[in-house]
């Protein structure tokens, strides 16, 4: 599945600088929280779930300026979660995107709070996105970030990963990537695509889209953590095994977990192709499917 042609807007430059714009530390006072926020946003990693936001917006044709907000805040959730897994009380890493974890160089509070900052920017921009909006399109957004964060997404994801037990074997390894890795790309592909009135149809394609892609980068993402070295992926490595935390490795094996993931990878590709069909600009969100491809090549 090939990338279809892309604007200005939907690149990953504009994106960034959309980051530092929109940032919440603007107007801080106390000089580490700032600084914090301003590292944070200044290694924003990939920016993939971003980057789909604002692919599946131009394929809807969603206003530049609304697309952005969409997709920063997609990026400030992400954001958020990450200074959280990183603390001592959850992944307890030492190292991410290639730096030192924000709470090792600011302090597991200033970490914290800037988590809050990330995500209370984040509704704020969702909010100007759909200030115009029709009541439906407000009512479906609230919906999708309940699910996305609350009880039934994120926070339970990241409580079911504190809490596995591996007798749960591979569906308790699946149970927690469905709650802590699919969340934000749901977001990031529902929200311009509410926002763009999507049929209900391809709403539920491209929600089938993000429960595949995620539950397979969380799998080659284990392989990694089984295989890899701190200097090969740029964040520590070798922690599911050394907290007992849920890695489909760990629970069936490499060539199992690679088995699987070609599997996923194959339904992605099917559903991508028939949204591209419907709607040929969607096929400009393929760039993450052929990254995807790649790493399952590698990995292999």
């Amino acid at each position: 599945m090939t990338s279809g042609p892309s604007t200005d807007w939907t690149s990953s430059p504009s994106l960034a600088s959309a980051l530092v714009r929109f940032q919440p530390a603007a107007g801080a006072t106390e000089k580490g929280l700032g600084g914090l926020v301003h590292e944070a946003v200044e290694r924003p990693g990939g920016l993939v779930r971003g980057r789909l936001c604002l692919q599946v917006a131009a394929a809807y044709a969603v206003p530049a300026e609304t697309a952005l907000r969409l997709a920063a805040a997609v990026e400030y959730f992400h954001l958020a979660s990450l200074l959280l897994d990183d603390l001592p009380a959850m992944d307890d890493a030492s190292e991410r995107r290639g730096a030192p974890c924000a709470h090792r160089l600011h302090g597991e509070a200033r970490a914290i709070l800037g988590s809050m900052l990330f995500v209370n920017r984040a509704h704020l921009l969702l909010a100007e996105a759909t200030e115009s909006s029709p009541v439906p399109v407000r009512r479906r957004f609230r919906h999708l970030l309940d699910n996305a964060l609350g009880g039934r997404g994120l926070c339970d994801g990241q409580a079911l990963d504190l809490a596995f037990d591996a007798a749960s074997g591979a569906r308790g390894v699946s149970r927690v990537a469905v709650g802590k890795t699919v969340p934000l790309l749901r977001l990031s592909l529902l929200l311009p695509a509410v926002c763009g009135g999507a049929q209900a149809s391809e709403q539920l394609a491209l929600n089938r889209l993000s429960v595949y892609w995620g539950l397979t980068y969380q799998h080659l993402d284990d392989l990694a953590d089984a295989r890899s070295s701190t200097e090969e992926t740029g964040k520590t490595v070798g922690r599911d095994a050394a907290l007992s935390r849920p890695n489909l490795v760990h629970a069936i094996g490499e060539a199992a977990t690679l088995k699987r993931s070609g599997l996923l990878l194959a339904r992605a590709d099917k559903v991508l192709g028939q949204l591209s069909h419907r709607r040929p600009a969607l096929a400009g969100a393929g760039f993450w499917h052929e990254r995807l491809v790649h790493l399952f090549r590698s990995a292999a």
